[in-house]
């Protein structure tokens, strides 16, 4: 969990970013990176956040996807979650943890068993098919 301090908090800049949050395109990027503390803004935070564990987590788990999305040929999903809530203890300072939750698609699988509806059993052979002795 990361602690952000942001000690000139006014009700001039939560009005902006309350406004900003359903427009995106309403939030002053200068603002911002100054609440962010880095000029590359939210993706330098990214980058820094837990010393660059969540960037390297992100960065393992669209690996990971993009593998299986390619091998199955069906759509996997990533989502970052970033919860941010005020600390109790200080003012001014927010408290910042992440999630980062890898969907990939599900593998096929095969039949193993047939069910025999006249003896209303599970067996591993199909007895329609030919069969073919092996020699070991």
């Amino acid at each position: 969990m990361e602690l952000l301090n942001h000690t000139s908090t006014t009700a001039t800049d939560a009005a902006t970013a309350g406004a900003a949050i359903g427009s995106p395109g309403l939030l002053d990027a200068e603002w911002l990176r100054q609440v962010l503390r880095h000029p590359a803004g939210a993706a330098g935070w990214l980058l820094q956040h837990r010393q660059g564990q969540l960037h390297q987590q992100l960065t393992e788990a669209l690996a990971a996807v993009l593998l299986a999305c390619r091998d199955t040929e069906k759509p996997g999903e990533i989502t970052l979650k970033i919860r941010v809530r005020p600390n109790p203890d200080y003012l001014g300072q927010m408290l910042i943890s992440d999630q980062v939750l890898a969907k990939p698609p599900e593998q096929a699988t095969s039949t193993a068993y047939l069910f025999d509806a006249d003896a209303l059993r599970l067996h591993g052979e199909d007895e329609g098919q030919l069969s073919i002795p092996l020699v070991s």
